[in-house]
């Protein structure tokens, strides 16, 4: 029965915390439907023995309702997207049979040193056990977050000077064990690999994970747009003639990031931009558009976009663009995408109980709330627009996901990436 009290109470303080933010007049028809919960508020006010920690259940309470809403709505303590700052440098793939595989490594970070017997790292390598265990006692290689792939010095437990102790087997040898310890760094979210075949066929690899910003702990906000152009001069300087863009588990972010990331592969109009999205705004009807407006255009460049079923949003109006205004040089490759088309506005919300006004400094949280539609802009489609929402991008070419056991070139998708480049 405490359990129920709490939770309706929490519920009860949620709608009036989301009345107060959002401005609105209190609808009395509205409060007046709530008799159960008013019904329980008083119970509890009248006969519940406990002390209740207010200042715990205004957060709560204000988390419960906004998280009731939808999957994309959600309550955050940074305007950013932001994840551990601490990790070794180094990315992971991991295939269906639950193996672990070296897909990149960062340099300048502690993947990239070698060891006093010579040993260093190499794409490819296998990892078989951790020195990190789950509750259960079993190795913890990354936390999975919904995706199926990710960063493991990133999202694995432990800040700086987590001492990481990985065993590796290259080609099927056992290497050791060996020790890395984490420093506090950004990890970029795009990593370019040249001649990613390593058979001279020049073709250059681009692993976007984000369209997303991250704040540094000294203020700095670091994007994915940055780091994208960083592997795209990378690019240009190794002479790669063909291109792999690798957005599978990409989830978007910024459209921003978006609109630099396409100018790649959109050409600008006559009038200096080009519209790849259209955001409609559900409660006022607004209209805003999503323009490529910096001339980065690199023409007859072939183009290879690997997708699977998380990859949303911006990475799904990227591929968007791309087929709109590129598509002879284009081809998706993998999976049905996740079909999210829908946006999200970020609106500050304070703490403002009496905890918090007694330091005289307001904890501050941001809601991040499902506005409106957004709609990719095709001149080649009826109406010259569609949207996506819960309706998944299919690929041109769709693969069993790492239905091959191996690295990052022997999945399914790369093998599929090369054929599509030179043939059978």
């Amino acid at each position: 029965m405490k359990k129920v009290g709490l939770v309706l109470l929490c519920v009860m303080m949620t709608v009036v915390i989301v009345l107060g933010v959002g401005g609105c007049k209190k609808e009395t028809s509205d409060l007046e439907q709530m008799d159960m919960l008013s019904s329980a508020l008083n119970l509890i006010k009248q006969h519940y023995i406990g002390e209740l920690d207010i200042d715990e259940l205004d957060f709560v309470a204000a988390e419960a309702v906004i998280d009731s809403l939808d999957q994309y709505t959600y309550l955050t303590d940074t305007y950013y997207t932001q994840s551990s700052n601490s990790n070794i440098g180094v990315s992971i793939r991991t295939n269906r049979y639950n193996e672990h595989f070296i897909s990149n490594i960062v340099s300048g970070f502690p993947a990239d040193e070698a060891f006093e017997d010579g040993f260093k790292l190499q794409r490819g390598d296998g990892i078989t056990n951790s020195n990190l265990l789950d509750e259960n006692g079993e190795p913890i290689f990354y936390r999975v977050r919904g995706l199926s792939r990710s960063y493991i010095s990133t999202y694995t437990a432990g800040g700086e000077g987590t001492v990481l102790t990985l065993r590796i087997v290259r080609n099927g040898v056992l290497m050791g064990d060996y020790a890395y310890t984490k420093v506090t760094g950004y990890m970029p979210r795009a990593e370019f690999i040249a001649d990613v075949y390593g058979d001279g066929s020049n073709v250059g690899y681009i692993s976007l994970s984000s369209f997303t910003k991250t704040q540094m702990p000294d203020g700095t906000v670091m994007s994915a747009a940055n780091d994208f152009k960083a592997c795209m001069e990378q690019f240009i300087e190794a002479n790669q003639t063909k291109l792999i863009v690798d957005l599978r588990a990409n989830g978007g972010g910024s459209t921003d990031d978006l609109s630099i990331i396409a100018s790649y592969f959109v050409p600008l109009e006559s009038k200096g931009t080009t519209e790849i999205l259209q955001l409609l705004y559900k409660k006022t009807g607004k209209t805003v558009s999503i323009n490529v407006r910096e001339d980065n255009y690199i023409p007859d460049l072939p183009l290879v976009i690997l997708c699977d079923n998380n990859t949303a949003s911006a990475a799904e109006a990227f591929i968007g663009a791309c087929r709109a205004y590129n598509k002879n040089n284009t081809t998706v490759i993998g999976q049905e995408t996740y079909g999210k088309g829908v946006f999200q506005k970020t609106e500050a919300i304070y703490d403002k109980t009496e905890t918090s006004g007694a330091t005289g400094i307001l904890d501050q949280y941001y809601v991040v709330l499902v506005n409106g539609y957004y709609y990719i802009v095709d001149p080649s489609v009826e109406g010259g627009k569609y949207n996506i929402h819960e309706q998944p991008l299919k690929p041109d070419v769709e693969v069993v996901k790492d239905e091959s056991i191996g690295a990052l070139i022997d999945d399914a998708e790369m093998i599929a990436a090369y054929k599509a480049f030179f043939g059978e």
